[in-house]
């Protein structure tokens, strides 16, 4: 029936239905109202003139508009309009597989379109196990609407489309039978003034006649089939909203929540940004039937308006595994927690397109990741300046970072209207965050950055700015005064690295190691100093030239010397600095260090590889006091059961045991870095070649050449008390009882300023391992030396553990039992033959 015929009808039925004669243009509105009361559909007011001729018509009417005149004039039952072509004006099929196909046609859509705006290939990413076991117990309860809610950034969109892809599209799909039409909000809530509610925009959507009750319909086929119609809504970030059109959004969900009633076959799904869930909780929190029908889901946090977790630890091995195949299992752990958070992984991927083979052990790429992130959604968009001067204003209120993170919205409401734009912004990107508690009995507004390394970046910002943008000595200094105990400390001082190394104020870094540093936070700067180096010469071209100057490396050579083996930290940074050294010397110098971790781990092959190395340079080690390639040459053909023989080297060794060669000295008259590296290498070569009376030879002529290192505190003489408590217990030494205690006290003391290290915190306590065994004290001997087995073991220091096998078997000897004895001489061979070392090694260490 053509659409003039329908028309005139549809003229004539109102005015009978209105009672109005003679139609003028005012009537119009009236009309208006009258269907809007009536069916709760708008037909606007310039839609009717037109019907009736008072306004130009210059398109055909729609769909919409002529179905919901007509039902308008069926709405009282009395007019018979029961006509074929009326009904099927909107040209739908209402055949349910035809239904079912135009609801997943536009699914299939939207997952397309997800798939292809994800920040990462999709292929890298992965379901949420939490939001399936969620969804799970929503479908099969009595709940009606369930919202997965975070902050920006936390991968809704991509949790939505794993879920809609293995719950309702893959060919074992749980849910494949059911309707499910997986739309965005814009394809729902935009053309307000069109559509009143959503269930017409479904209905729309999916071809159901606009006459036809969405809920009644869905109900039958329940009934005959058990079909549930599924709806989920995403991307309501994508809508344009303001304070008119946001409460017209809530009504219209609520309404459709309302609709649906206690029915169970029709569940809603949709998926907001934290700030606007709260203001859509505030409107449904004081109605019992709409909480009723929500399911929060498991990690709902009402505090924080989130029910989506960060990402699980097995889920960042998933992604990186993904990503990185190859290399997965060597990120480190600390990098890993920090991508716990779905929107920085984005970055991380940029970061490693641009540089495939930059690896990293400290988190230096997570410093780029949230230098990016900051200047995307900060600095490089609409109101920067404001935002900027926004979050400072945040930090300066929080007393600088000594007091409370999260500041009084009061506080900030002068500024609120000169930036009331940047904060809405950073509010939706999910920079800042509002939140509500209790004081004093009175509920207050709260606003805190969301993560806590955005707070330390501005932190580290405002501190730069309040000293003129100088990182001297006099800011290092009041950083550490300022922030003593201060949990941002450390953060700020990497900061500041980072920034000094891009600005290529390369001497201002030995202000920040000459700080009360630890030797832990000490080798961690360095290393990241490095990794920060090896990162920067590949884009500034003046970091690759200033490591070609002896000035770097002299520096971390003065800060890293303190044989912290055990800490993979300490090695790492090594291994980083030896890949930026440009100078023979320094090259030697990591590799001697390198090569030592190689004979206490046992790994011969790599020792022979380094050795090759080291020959090249070996000139290098004319100047220590011992050359060190013929000590480890020694000591890998002990390892290889391979004759090695050097008489010169031998009677270099024998007369610094004899006190008869000229020692360097720096000008506080104690040993330098190579001076004491010799030692421990000489100290190493006697485990494999000599006994305790020549250790302690080596020991007292260390003392003859260094008297000072018995009155200093650095860690040069933790390290050489250390050594003296060990050798002293391990040779039942009975001179001078005294001795013990006084050296107990002295590295008590050294330990209590921070100059002792792991490493020689547990030699020390295999030191007293050994005199708990000589005093007959065999359980806490047991206690100490399994202690000191764990740590040996974690960090693969295998020529310790051999030692501590060695006095388990002495201790379990002595006191009888046997098992246990032969249980850890079986432990000691499998070790010995796991490193694949000659068996000779068996007997020599002992």
């Amino acid at each position: 029936m053509p659409q003039t015929i329908v028309l005139d009808k549809i003229r004539r039925l109102i005015l009978l239905k209105t009672g109005i004669k003679t139609i003028s243009p005012s009537d119009c509105r009236f009309i208006g109202l009258s269907i809007q009361k009536e069916i709760s559909k708008n037909v606007s007011e310039t839609t009717l003139k037109r019907l009736f001729g008072f306004a130009e018509v210059k398109n055909k009417f729609s769909k919409y508009t002529i179905n919901a005149l007509l039902e308008y004039i069926e709405k009282s039952g009395s007019y018979d309009l029961v006509e074929k072509e009326l009904y099927h004006l909107s040209n739908t099929n209402e055949k349910f597989s035809t239904i079912q196909l135009n609801a997943i046609d536009i699914t299939l859509n939207t997952l397309r379109s997800t798939k292809n705006r994800s920040s990462v290939p999709y292929s890298f990413t992965i379901p949420r196990c939490f939001a399936k076991l969620d969804f799970d117990h929503f479908y099969n309860s009595d709940y009606s609407f369930t919202a997965f809610v975070s902050q920006a950034g936390y991968g809704k969109s991509i949790l939505l489309s794993h879920l809609v892809q293995t719950s309702f599209v893959d060919n074992d799909a749980k849910y494949k039978s059911d309707t499910v039409l997986f739309v965005y909000a814009r394809d729902i809530f935009d053309d307000q003034n069109e559509y009143s509610n959503i269930e017409d925009r479904i209905k729309s959507k999916i071809g159901l006649n606009q006459r036809t009750n969405l809920i009644e319909y869905f109900k039958e086929k329940n009934e005959k089939n058990g079909s549930k119609l599924v709806v989920i809504i995403d991307s309501f970030s994508d809508l344009i909203t303001n304070k008119d059109s946001k409460p017209i959004i809530f009504d219209k969900l609520i309404n459709l929540i309302s609709l649906i009633g206690d029915e169970k076959f029709v569940k809603i799904v949709f998926s907001m940004r934290s700030t606007m869930w709260s203001r859509f909780y505030d409107r449904i929190k004081n109605i019992p039937f709409l909480k009723k029908k929500w399911f929060p889901g498991t990690y709902f946090n009402l505090k924080y308006q989130s029910n989506i977790p960060p990402l699980a630890a097995d889920e960042i091995d998933s992604i990186l595994k993904k990503m990185e195949p190859n290399r997965a299992d060597k990120i480190s752990s600390t990098l890993k927690s920090q991508l716990k958070y779905p929107f920085y992984i984005q970055w991380y991927y940029l970061l490693k397109e641009e540089f495939p083979k930059f690896d990293t052990f400290t988190n230096i790429i997570f410093f780029e990741i949230v230098d990016r992130f900051v200047r995307d959604k900060i600095y490089q968009t609409s109101y920067a300046t404001e935002k900027v001067l926004f979050c400072k204003k945040i930090i300066s209120l929080s007393n600088n970072g000594k007091g409370r993170k999260a500041v009084f919205k009061s506080e900030l409401i002068a500024d609120l209207s000169n930036f009331k734009n940047a904060y809405r912004e950073l509010l939706a990107e999910g920079i800042l965050v509002e939140e509500k508690q209790e004081l004093d009995g009175f509920v207050v507004d709260l606003v805190r950055f969301v993560h806590p390394h955005l707070f330390e970046y501005f932190l580290f910002v405002e501190l730069l700015d309040k000293h003129n943008n100088v990182l001297d000595k006099v800011f290092f200094e009041d950083i550490e005064t300022e922030y003593s105990g201060n949990s941002a400390r450390f953060q700020i001082l990497q900061w500041s690295t980072r920034l000094l190394i891009i600005k290529s104020e390369f001497q201002e870094l030995n202000n920040l190691l000459t700080l009360n540093l630890s030797n832990y936070e000490k080798t961690y700067l360095i290393y990241f100093i490095a990794e920060n180096l090896n990162y920067r010469q590949n884009i500034q071209p003046s970091v690759a030239t200033y490591l070609e100057e002896d000035e770097l490396h002299h520096m971390m050579m003065n800060n890293i010397i303190h044989f912290d083996f055990a800490d993979s930290c300490y090695k790492e940074a090594i291994c980083s600095l030896l890949s930026i050294s440009k100078n023979d010397k320094y090259s030697f110098m990591y590799l001697v260090i390198l090569s030592t971790f190689d004979c206490f781990s046992f790994y011969k092959e790599q020792l022979k590889t380094r050795l090759d190395e080291l020959e090249k340079l070996v000139k290098q080690g004319e100047n220590w006091l011992i050359n060190p390639y013929g000590l480890l040459k020694y000591i890998y053909s002990s390892l290889a059961g391979e004759e090695y023989r050097n008489e010169e080297l031998l009677a270099q060794i024998e007369a610094f045991k004899s006190g008869e060669i000229v020692v360097p000295k720096d000008d506080e008259e104690l040993p330098g870095y190579m001076e004491m590296f010799s030692f421990v290498l000489m100290r190493t070569y006697n485990v494999f070649h000599g006994d305790f009376n020549e250790a302690n030879r080596m020991l007292n002529a260390m003392i003859t050449y260094y008297p000072k290192l018995m009155l200093s505190e650095n860690v040069n003489s933790a390290y050489l008390f250390g050594m003296m408590a060990f050798l002293r217990a391990a040779s039942q030494s009975s001179e001078m009882p005294s001795l013990t205690e006084n050296i107990r006290l002295k590295l008590f003391h050294i330990n209590s300023i921070g100059n002792s290290t792991p490493y020689i915190q547990i030699v020390y306590l295999a030191a007293r391992a050994l005199e708990s065994k000589n005093e007959k004290d065999y359980r806490t001997a047991i206690l100490y030396t399994d202690k000191c087995l764990e740590v040996f073991r974690r960090n693969n220091l295998t020529l310790h553990e051999i030692l501590m096998y060695n006095l388990l078997i002495k201790l379990y000897n002595e006191i009888g039992e046997q098992e246990k004895r032969d249980e850890y001489i079986h432990q000691k061979l499998m070790l010995m033959d796991k490193r694949n070392v000659h068996g000779s090694i068996l007997h020599s260490i002992k």
